[in-house]
């Protein structure tokens, strides 16, 4: 998402888009079979839509509990300061009347990220180009 943000902010400049939002192609699925691909593209389409929509409203205080907690246990697992890790968590929650909320909103600026991710062009790590590390996806046909 970051990558969206800073490519809509500098127009014309190159980005990457490597965290997997946007759009699945066809040409991401390297030798499953058309059909196959196919349905597996329209069932990650269902259950990112089904999350956002989720993700939308209020968030359920044990949800965010159990995320809390999930963090604290990480930074213990790694020996870093518990509070680093609960802040990161809190930066991305927006506090109102008492409950929380995602930020950036899946219905507000976060659907308009998410938007903009379709039009990268997906990188494929596993094909790598000879000098930039990184291939393209190919289409298959």
């Amino acid at each position: 998402m970051l990558a969206v943000m800073w490519a809509k902010a500098h127009p014309g400049a190159r980005a990457a888009n490597l965290d997997g939002h946007g759009s699945r192609t066809l040409d991401q699925y390297a030798a499953i079979p058309e059909d196959d691909a196919r349905r597996r593209v329209a069932e990650a389409e269902t259950r990112v839509k089904a999350s956002l929509g989720a993700l939308s409203g209020a968030l359920p205080p044990p949800l965010v509990d159990g995320l809390m907690a999930q963090q604290r246990a990480f930074a213990a697992q790694l020996g870093a300061p518990e509070e680093m890790f609960v802040q990161l968590i809190e930066r991305t929650l927006r506090r109102e009347d008492g409950a929380a909320f995602l930020g950036p909103s899946p219905v507000g600026l976060g659907a308009e990220i998410l938007a903009a991710a379709e039009s990268f062009k997906p990188v494929c790590p596993l094909r790598a180009g000879p000098k930039s590390g990184f291939g393209h996806c190919r289409h298959r046909r």
